[in-house]
């Protein structure tokens, strides 16, 4: 038989926890600042050329900035072609720089077909961050296009996880 614990924090230096930091909400209330489930959101609500890379150049569409944590962020990009000739590879991704760098194989998504609707949305996978102090993390595009100017829009999602 294996014993099963949950670690609980300490409150005020005292030993005694503080089972209030613990107890879920029943108002719909959110999380306050440092608690954990603490929710920050960026959001571009309609398509713009604001932010949008060169053809094969990471953009940034919004960003987020983040204190110290354990966070859990998740994004949703969308494009309008906006009269662009488009070509694939096209990618939405979560990095921690304005300019792309940085974004691992797993915090994109990367689509390689024809585009031929606007407004299409496109979720980015979930990534989990621990930082030791103020951070920004930034949902980019990336277009390839040879005529016109292609427009992005999005929302960056961070939920404090720890």
């Amino acid at each position: 038989m294996t014993d099963t614990y949950i670690e609980l924090p300490e409150s005020g230096g005292s030993g005694a926890t503080d089972v209030a930091e613990l107890t879920p909400v029943t108002d719909g209330s959110l999380a306050g600042a440092g608690e954990i489930g603490e929710i920050f959101t960026s959001t571009v609500a309609a398509a713009t050329g604001a932010g949008v890379g060169a053809t094969g150049v990471f953009g940034s569409v919004t960003s987020l900035a983040l204190g110290a944590g354990v966070w859990a962020i998740t994004a949703v990009g969308a494009m309008s072609q906006n009269g662009a000739t488009m070509s694939s590879p096209f990618v939405f991704g979560i990095s921690d720089s304005a300019t792309g760098v940085g974004i691992g194989q797993f915090a994109q998504s990367r689509y390689s077909f024809l585009i031929t609707d606007d407004d299409v949305q496109f979720p980015t996978p979930e990534i989990i961050v621990s930082i030791a102090g103020a951070t920004t993390y930034y949902l980019n595009s990336f277009f390839n296009y040879s005529a016109g100017s292609p427009e992005h829009y999005g929302q960056i999602t961070a939920r404090r996880i720890r």
